[in-house]
C-alpha cells in the first residue's frame, strides 16, 4: 500500500479523479476510487489523504482503497 495526498480535480463521481499533488500541485496521477472506502465529501478542490492498492495497466490509473477527505497540511490517523 502506497499513501498519496493532494488535491482532487476532473472528478467523475463514484469513478475516478486526477490527484495533483507537489509543491505547486503540479504533479499528478489518475485514481480509480470506484471500490474505495471515502470518508467525507468529495468534490473538486478537496484536500485528499488516499491509500493505493494497486495500478490498472489498462487504463493507467491507480487504484484506492481508501479516500479521507481533509484540510491540507494536517495528517490522518494511518
Amino acid at each position: 500500500m502506497v499513501k498519496a495526498e493532494g488535491t482532487v480535480s476532473d472528478l467523475v463521481t463514484d469513478e475516478t479523479f486526477t490527484l495533483r499533488y507537489g509543491p505547486m500541485g503540479e504533479r499528478s496521477i489518475g485514481v480509480d476510487y470506484s471500490n474505495a472506502e471515502v470518508d467525507g465529501t468529495l468534490m473538486n478542490g478537496s484536500w485528499v489523504d488516499v491509500k493505493l492498492i494497486g495500478h490498472d495497466r489498462t487504463t493507467g490509473e491507480f487504484l484506492a482503497d481508501k479516500v479521507e477527505v481533509g484540510i491540507p497540511g494536517f495528517m490522518t490517523e494511518d
